[in-house]
Protein backbone atom coordinates (compact mmCIF):
# COMPACT_ATOMS: atom_id res chain seq x y z
CA UNK A 1 0.00 0.00 0.00
CA UNK A 2 1.34 3.35 -1.12
CA UNK A 3 -0.05 6.58 0.72
CA UNK A 4 -0.19 10.27 0.13
CA UNK A 5 -1.56 13.01 1.90
CA UNK A 6 -3.20 16.40 1.14
CA UNK A 7 -3.71 18.58 3.70
CA UNK A 8 -5.18 21.60 1.70
CA UNK A 9 -7.89 19.08 0.65
CA UNK A 10 -8.38 17.81 3.80
CA UNK A 11 -7.89 14.26 2.00
CA UNK A 12 -5.47 11.55 1.45
CA UNK A 13 -5.16 8.69 -1.40
CA UNK A 14 -3.92 5.12 -1.20
CA UNK A 15 -2.83 2.86 -4.04
CA UNK A 16 -3.59 -0.98 -4.12
CA UNK A 17 -0.68 -1.77 -5.26
CA UNK A 18 -0.95 -5.29 -4.76
CA UNK A 19 -0.84 -7.72 -7.76
CA UNK A 20 -3.81 -9.60 -5.61
CA UNK A 21 -7.61 -8.17 -5.46
CA UNK A 22 -6.46 -5.92 -2.24
CA UNK A 23 -8.36 -2.90 -1.78
CA UNK A 24 -9.30 -0.75 1.43
CA UNK A 25 -11.93 -0.30 3.92
CA UNK A 26 -11.89 1.03 7.45
CA UNK A 27 -11.97 -1.07 10.06
CA UNK A 28 -15.40 0.12 12.25
CA UNK A 29 -13.41 -0.87 15.92
CA UNK A 30 -11.02 1.50 15.50
CA UNK A 31 -11.54 3.49 12.51
CA UNK A 32 -8.30 3.03 10.99
CA UNK A 33 -7.81 2.32 7.29
CA UNK A 34 -6.65 -1.04 6.53
CA UNK A 35 -6.34 -2.93 3.21
CA UNK A 36 -7.82 -6.52 2.89
CA UNK A 37 -8.80 -8.55 0.13
CA UNK A 38 -11.56 -6.67 -1.94
CA UNK A 39 -12.75 -8.64 -5.50
CA UNK A 40 -12.64 -5.79 -8.06
CA UNK A 41 -10.35 -3.37 -6.07
CA UNK A 42 -6.95 -4.18 -8.15
CA UNK A 43 -5.45 -1.39 -10.01
CA UNK A 44 -7.43 1.78 -8.10
CA UNK A 45 -7.09 4.56 -5.94
CA UNK A 46 -8.92 5.58 -3.33
CA UNK A 47 -9.68 9.14 -1.53
CA UNK A 48 -10.17 8.90 2.27
CA UNK A 49 -11.77 11.86 3.72
CA UNK A 50 -8.72 12.76 6.74
CA UNK A 51 -11.68 13.53 9.12
CA UNK A 52 -14.34 11.13 8.17
CA UNK A 53 -11.69 8.01 7.49
CA UNK A 54 -14.43 6.81 4.75
CA UNK A 55 -13.91 6.06 1.23
CA UNK A 56 -15.37 9.80 -1.21
CA UNK A 57 -13.91 8.48 -4.48
CA UNK A 58 -12.37 5.60 -6.30
CA UNK A 59 -10.17 6.16 -9.57
CA UNK A 60 -9.28 3.55 -11.92
CA UNK A 61 -5.72 3.55 -12.93
CA UNK A 62 -3.25 1.18 -14.86
CA UNK A 63 -2.42 -2.37 -14.34
CA UNK A 64 0.18 -2.93 -11.21
CA UNK A 65 0.38 0.74 -9.44
CA UNK A 66 3.12 0.81 -7.45
CA UNK A 67 3.44 4.50 -6.19
CA UNK A 68 1.82 7.66 -6.09
CA UNK A 69 2.63 11.33 -6.31
CA UNK A 70 0.62 14.41 -5.48
CA UNK A 71 1.98 17.15 -7.91
CA UNK A 72 0.57 20.86 -6.15
CA UNK A 73 1.28 22.77 -8.91
CA UNK A 74 -1.02 21.09 -11.33
CA UNK A 75 -4.08 19.75 -8.36
CA UNK A 76 -3.39 16.35 -9.42
CA UNK A 77 -2.03 12.91 -8.65
CA UNK A 78 0.60 11.40 -10.20
CA UNK A 79 0.37 7.29 -10.63
CA UNK A 80 3.35 5.20 -11.52
CA UNK A 81 1.98 1.64 -13.12
CA UNK A 82 4.61 -1.01 -13.07
CA UNK A 83 2.27 -3.22 -15.16
CA UNK A 84 1.37 -6.75 -13.68
CA UNK A 85 3.43 -9.14 -15.84
CA UNK A 86 6.83 -9.23 -18.08
CA UNK A 87 6.02 -7.26 -21.19
CA UNK A 88 3.14 -5.74 -19.90
CA UNK A 89 2.46 -2.04 -20.53
CA UNK A 90 4.05 0.54 -17.97
CA UNK A 91 2.13 3.90 -17.58
CA UNK A 92 1.59 6.60 -15.75
CA UNK A 93 -1.94 7.30 -14.90
CA UNK A 94 -2.35 11.54 -13.63
CA UNK A 95 -5.75 12.14 -11.77
CA UNK A 96 -7.24 15.64 -11.75
CA UNK A 97 -8.72 16.12 -8.19
CA UNK A 98 -10.91 18.81 -9.40
CA UNK A 99 -12.64 16.84 -12.19
CA UNK A 100 -11.82 12.81 -11.05
CA UNK A 101 -10.41 12.89 -14.63
CA UNK A 102 -8.06 9.84 -15.00
CA UNK A 103 -5.60 10.03 -18.10
CA UNK A 104 -3.10 7.26 -19.37
CA UNK A 105 0.58 8.21 -20.31
CA UNK A 106 3.05 5.93 -21.84
CA UNK A 107 6.06 5.40 -19.40
CA UNK A 108 8.96 5.46 -21.26
CA UNK A 109 12.36 3.90 -19.93
CA UNK A 110 11.50 0.54 -19.00
CA UNK A 111 11.66 -2.62 -21.16
CA UNK A 112 12.21 -6.15 -20.17
CA UNK A 113 12.90 -6.76 -16.24
CA UNK A 114 12.59 -3.31 -15.84
CA UNK A 115 9.91 -1.73 -13.78
CA UNK A 116 9.19 1.42 -11.70
CA UNK A 117 8.90 0.99 -7.96
CA UNK A 118 9.62 4.60 -6.51
CA UNK A 119 9.07 8.39 -7.52
CA UNK A 120 9.99 11.67 -6.06
CA UNK A 121 8.52 15.06 -7.71
CA UNK A 122 11.14 17.79 -8.01
CA UNK A 123 10.82 21.17 -10.10
CA UNK A 124 8.22 19.58 -12.35
CA UNK A 125 10.25 16.33 -13.20
CA UNK A 126 9.22 13.30 -12.00
CA UNK A 127 11.99 10.36 -11.20
CA UNK A 128 11.46 7.36 -10.98
CA UNK A 129 13.59 4.38 -10.19
CA UNK A 130 13.49 0.36 -10.39
CA UNK A 131 14.50 -2.52 -8.35
CA UNK A 132 18.23 -2.50 -9.93
CA UNK A 133 19.92 0.68 -10.69
CA UNK A 134 17.95 2.81 -13.21
CA UNK A 135 16.58 6.18 -12.55
CA UNK A 136 14.48 8.25 -15.43
CA UNK A 137 13.70 11.80 -15.44
CA UNK A 138 11.05 13.01 -16.86
CA UNK A 139 9.25 16.29 -17.83
CA UNK A 140 5.14 16.78 -16.93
Amino acid sequence: MDLVSVPERKKFYAVAAEALAYGFIVDSSNGQLKQEFAPGTMGTVVEIDADTKQVVRTFAVGAGPRTVVYDAAHGRLIVVNSGLTLGSERTLSLIDLATGTVTAQKLPGFVDFQRPQSAVLVGGFLYLTDYVSQVVKLDL
